[in-house]
């Protein structure tokens, strides 16, 4: 547990995950048992929550996994309370630490839990562009790779940059609707603290911005998913057509060759230079029937 002493209020960041931490939490604020059940379970919609004393806010961030190469949906929940902005997550999220890091001995700037939990929710949208500007990274390297004809690499790169936007939009996409209904809530616990308008405004452009940006990538590797689709299946074509072309040529020379391994007598080969003879029929028979599908555009 982690607390900052502010003029008016603490803030106290824990981990639901270390029971030590639930028992000093539950010993400061006298907390629901649904939302104490929430801190320890993980939920996997986000959503609001109204109590008497306190609001409940269950937020999800994508953090990036390098092991398993995928966003994972990180839940962070947020408690605020005239006297307390609490805030609950099991792994280490980078905007929070760091804003405690950077919050400590300037504490002057927050006046109210309202104020620290428009701040998180800004530093919290502004981290989400870290994971999209890695995704544009990627599908630019695809796109390089696909055109260099590496095609039949990028299937599986392909595939996972799809599941990493998918698994982006899954996490941000209710972002806007839970946290502007939250906002709209504050006045109802915190009368005397009123969001500033140009907060709002920056948040919701900021939600626009980035859903536009997941849109826009979503739109991309789509496309180019479809353009590998088609170039592999153009090499895959022109392979078929070249081994269907040969073996077109090949087949009367193998015929005639079978033929001549018959026992039926045949004059011809009883010829000192047979041998020669029948190669160059069968030469012959291969080389007309390759001329004339060079003439057809065939090959």
């Amino acid at each position: 547990m982690k607390k900052i002493q502010f003029s008016s209020f603490i803030w106290i960041d824990i981990n639901p995950d270390i029971q030590a931490d639930l028992d000093n939490l539950d010993n400061i604020i006298n907390l629901k048992d649904t939302t104490e059940q929430t801190l320890k379970s993980p939920i996997h919609l986000q959503r609001l929550e109204e109590y008497p004393d306190y609001m409940a806010v269950i937020l999800h961030y994508p953090l990036y996994d390098k092991k398993l190469r995928k966003n994972q949906a990180v839940e962070i929940d947020c408690i605020l309370s005239q006297s307390y902005f609490v805030t609950s997550h099991k792994e280490n999220v980078h905007f929070i630490d760091n804003m405690m890091t950077n919050i400590e001995g300037k504490t002057s700037r927050f006046n109210s839990p309202v104020d620290l939990y428009i701040h998180l929710i800004e530093k919290m949208l502004s981290s989400c562009m870290t994971p999209l500007n890695r995704i544009a990274g990627k599908i630019d390297f695809i796109e390089e790779e696909i055109f260099k004809g590496n095609e039949k690499d990028m299937i599986s790169e392909i595939s996972i940059v799809k599941r990493d936007v998918l698994d982006f939009r899954k996490t941000i996409r209710l972002h806007k609707s839970v946290i502007d209904s939250s906002i709209r809530l504050i006045p109802q616990y915190f009368p005397d603290n009123q969001v500033k308008s140009k907060h709002i405004t920056d948040i919701v452009s900021s939600n626009i911005h980035i859903w536009n940006i997941t849109e826009n990538l979503k739109e991309a590797i789509e496309a180019f998913d479809q353009t590998n689709q088609t170039l592999l299946s153009h090499k895959l074509n022109k392979n078929i057509k070249t081994l269907t072309t040969f073996s077109t040529t090949l087949a009367p020379s193998t015929l005639f060759v079978g033929l001549l391994g018959m026992n039926a007598r045949m004059e011809f080969l009883n010829n000192s230079l047979a041998f020669f003879i029948a190669a160059m029929i069968a030469f012959s028979i291969s080389l007309v029937l390759y001329l004339y599908f060079r003439s057809r555009d065939v090959i």
